[in-house]
């Protein structure tokens, strides 16, 4: 193309731009205008609407008389609507160390070898890697006993929980396929979780599980899981009972809002008011 053709072209573009308003008016032309976004408060309440008991929630129109387009204070007034088990926590922004230390953090914090046989092992969370930690750990201790581990004694009155689909996986090494093992429940629908396949489930003649008022959340699902389908013993005081999942819904870059959400139940024993063990002790 020659720098006339070019030239002309430049001369269109010039006289669209200049005209086309005029031609709007003149023909009574509509152009198409971009919808309003939704706020950020009507953004939230559908969040929280996606799983949330709708009957506790207020109406949009409540929220506006008292907050207006303030999210901050919409998330407090639904934290007061859903109870102490909701609240506000400020968003914390880790930097470069505190992410090395998460990813670094040890599942295993523990183990050792009891009486003959016996073997306790310490987990404090369901990290990315518990499954490889705790199979390195019995390998270990195994290898001293000659493979001769009967009993394994499991230390979780530490472990505040985590995240569920993590502990699935640990406790499929002791259960195997447990089809529709955990049941969420939410005023939406009912979800079936299953423990996953595990090649080769760890076998022992007995599982004591140790837990306390600070076994929460998934750890406490993990007990109730491996006392039903294990037979396991639990010994110590009674857990926390978190029987629900909370739900985040971000408000700003440094507010987040913790709504209860499905509750979890385990066929076949209670979460409610925390698990109450076998053999108490302090």
């Amino acid at each position: 193309m020659n720098n006339r053709n070019f030239s002309s072209c430049g001369r269109v573009v010039r006289l669209y731009r200049r005209y086309l308003p005029q031609l709007v008016i003149i023909l009574g032309l509509s152009v198409p205008q971009p919808a309003l976004a939704a706020s950020g408060i009507e953004r939230m309440l559908a969040s929280v609407a996606m799983f949330a008991d709708a009957a506790k929630m207020p109406s949009l129109e409540t929220i506006k008389a008292r907050c207006r387009d303030d999210v901050l204070c919409a998330g407090k007034m639904l934290a007061e609507r859903f109870g102490p088990k909701a609240r506000l926590e400020r968003v914390v922004h880790p930097d470069t160390d505190r992410i090395r230390r998460v990813k670094s953090a040890l599942s295993v914090t523990g183990a050792e070898l009891l009486a003959s046989g016996a073997m306790r092992l310490e987990l404090s969370h369901f990290g990315r890697k518990a499954v490889s930690e705790i199979m390195a750990v019995i390998k270990r201790e195994g290898r001293q006993t000659g493979g001769n581990i009967q009993y394994l004694q499991i230390d979780l009155r530490h472990n505040r929980g985590g995240n569920l689909n993590r502990m699935l996986r640990v406790a499929a090494m002791f259960l195997g396929k447990v089809p529709d093992a955990v049941r969420l429940q939410s005023p939406k629908a009912i979800q079936m979780l299953s423990v996953p396949d595990y090649a080769r489930p760890l076998k022992f003649s007995q599982i004591k599980i140790l837990i306390g008022p600070d076994t929460a959340s998934a750890a406490e699902i993990f007990t109730a899981l491996l006392r039903v389908h294990t037979g396991a013993i639990i010994a110590g005081s009674k857990s926390y009972g978190k029987d629900y999942l909370l739900r985040t819904i971000a408000l700003n870059q440094n507010w987040q809002l913790l709504v209860p959400a499905e509750k979890l139940f385990v066929p076949g024993t209670s979460l409610e008011g925390g698990i109450v063990p076998d053999v108490v002790f302090p």
